[in-house]
């Protein structure tokens, strides 16, 4: 039994929330040299201050150095606490993994750092959901059905009502802008724009706990982290969600001007076929038989008009 680490523990533990700060050893489990085990003690103790000022990573410095003296597996968690703090969830991941592999680890650390790794795995996959909303801009996703509305098509076989028809030529921004394009368009951004409220709503959510928590704990620290935590999350929320909102507004109002476009066109495409039938019949030479009785005679015969 070390007394002095022990002692230590202690101030640790009344000074530090169990749910927030780092894990401290409570046994030594081998016996070092007094000489190892005071450069120990003084490696934790300038870890805990370097972590109680949020110089995570001079933290996580200490604690591996502490580590490698006493290979204590609560060190291993408390590195891959600081890196966690530090946003790097690549390396908190890898130390938490070690720490779990570390032979004689308490349940309860175990627990929590599976908690911080589920954790972890769904930050980084809303990460990955806002880069992706980024990068595909509105002019992306219109360029991208650009293909398919230049693509040609093989024109039908006119029928009689349409032979007398005169066709022009689409204009360039007509194949660009097709209402297949815009159709396509409109899905995709609005696809991409339900994507980020979505991102936007866990990063809501995690405001909220962060927020819950702030509120529950009488900590003067810890209170700093949930704050720090609260505003970090809020402003993601902020960003991420309008944005998809923003994006959203957009693929609807496509939406629309493509239902418009098509609802005008088949209009109009009705009206021609309709004038070509009236321009079919009246141009048809019709004859009307005639009769006239003169002088006691009876004369016949047929008249043509159109």
């Amino acid at each position: 039994m070390r007394v002095n680490l022990n002692c230590l523990i202690f101030l640790l533990s009344v000074g530090f929330f169990a749910a927030v700060r780092p894990a401290f050893a409570q046994e030594a489990k081998a016996a070092v040299a007094p000489e190892e085990q005071s450069n120990a003690d003084a490696l934790i103790q300038q870890a805990v201050e370097h972590y109680g000022a949020q110089r995570y990573q001079e933290a996580a410095d200490s604690f591996r150095q502490a580590y490698e003296i006493l290979k204590e597996p609560e060190l291993l968690f408390n590195v891959a606490r600081c890196y966690e703090k530090m946003a790097n969830a690549k390396e908190a991941l890898d130390w938490y993994e070690r720490f779990l592999a570390a032979p004689n680890t308490t349940t309860e650390l175990r627990t929590r750092a599976l908690n911080s790794i589920a954790q972890l795995h769904r930050e980084i996959a809303a990460e990955k959901a806002v880069e992706k909303a980024e990068e595909t801009t509105p002019q992306d996703a219109a360029a991208q059905t650009e293909p398919d509305a230049e693509q040609e098509t093989e024109p039908a076989a006119a029928g009689p009502e349409t032979q007398e028809m005169e066709t022009t030529p689409p204009t360039d921004a007509q194949a660009k802008h097709g209402p297949a394009g815009l159709r396509i368009a409109s899905y995709s951004l609005i696809g991409v724009g339900l994507a980020g409220m979505i991102t936007g709503g866990v990063f809501g959510g995690l405001s909220l706990a962060a927020k819950s928590d702030f509120e529950s704990t009488t900590d003067e620290p810890v209170r700093v982290e949930y704050r720090n935590d609260m505003t970090r999350d809020a402003l993601i929320f902020d960003i991420v969600f309008f944005s998809g909102v923003a994006v959203v507004t957009t693929g609807l109002s496509l939406f629309i001007a493509d239902l418009v476009k098509r609802n005008s066109e088949t209009a109009v495409t009705t009206g021609s076929r309709m004038g070509t039938d009236r321009k079919s019949a009246g141009g048809r030479l019709r004859f009307t038989p005639v009769f006239s009785f003169n002088n006691g005679e009876l004369t016949g015969g047929l008249a043509g008009h159109f």
